[in-house]
This record gives C-alpha cells, structure tokens and sequence, in this order.
C-alpha cells in the first residue's frame, strides 16, 4: 500500500512540475493561466484553439503535446487515488483509523502500511504506539516526520 502513496505522490509531483511548465512557456507569449489544474485544461485548449494569439504553429502543436502529456499524468493520479480508496475501505485497520477526526484515505492508508512494514504487529499492536508517536506521550494524536510520506501524512 505504501508503494502505491509513493507512486502517487510522484505523479502529483509530476503533474504539477508539467503544468507549471506549460504555464511558464505561456507567459512568453502572453497568456497567463491561473493556478489550477483545471482551470489549465481549459484555458490551453481556448489558448490553442485562438489562431489570433502570438502562438507559431509548431509552439501551438508542441502545447498540444504537453497538454497530452499533462492528461495522462492526471489520468494516473485519478487511477491510483481510486485504488487508494478502495483499499482503504476494504482494510480493517484503516476503518478503525476512520474513527479519528480529519482522517480519511489519504492520511490513514500510510499508517496501517508503514507499522505492518516496520516489523510490529499493525495498529493497536504492541509498540505500535511508541513507534506513531516516536515515544513520546501523546494522546489522541499521531505524529510522524520520518519520510517525505509521513510528512505528508501527518495528523494533528
């Protein structure tokens, strides 16, 4: 499961390095797009669809492969979130984090995965504890600042 948080989280990144890329390229030619994957979809295709704008034609089709581009890496990141949900609501353990304010998919699927990972027996575990909270006494809050996912992850 933590596999699949870790290849999401590279495709998001991914997907935002593209599209700030494709907004950067735009601004040479005047069109500033707002800061939003959608608001980027749609606004490209207007952008390249106008024969009236500063585009060449062979910027014009090089946009056109960059939109693409951008499709399939949101395309993915749409995939994997939907595997991460299912499995979040298919494991035992994530149901019982569920119970926790603020949680949901995103920040209790690492959790079950990562204590599983560590060689302890899952959550509510022996040392499960010590080791989401890095030994130190905190009720009701799970903290953890280890990995780039646990920082992402992290629940206070």
């Amino acid at each position: 499961m933590l596999v699949l948080h870790r290849v999401s989280q590279g495709l998001v990144k991914a997907r935002t390095v593209q599209a700030n890329q494709i907004r950067g390229l735009l601004v040479k030619f005047g069109q500033v797009i707002p800061i939003s994957i959608s608001q980027l979809f749609k606004r490209l295709r207007e952008v390249l669809e106008d024969g009236e704008n500063e585009l060449p034609e062979s910027v014009r089709q090089l946009f056109v492969g960059l939109l693409d581009h951008l499709k399939e890496l949101d395309r993915r990141v749409t995939e994997l979130e939907k595997d991460i949900v299912l499995w979040y609501r298919n494991d035992e353990h994530s149901r019982k984090l569920e119970k926790i304010p603020g949680s949901g998919p995103r920040p209790t699927l690492g959790i079950p995965a990562t204590s599983r990972t560590l060689g302890k027996r899952g959550l509510g575990g022996a040392g499960s504890e010590t080791i989401l909270n890095r030994g130190k006494d905190r009720k009701g809050v799970i903290a953890w600042t280890g990995t780039a996912i646990w920082a992402s992850l992290k629940i206070q």
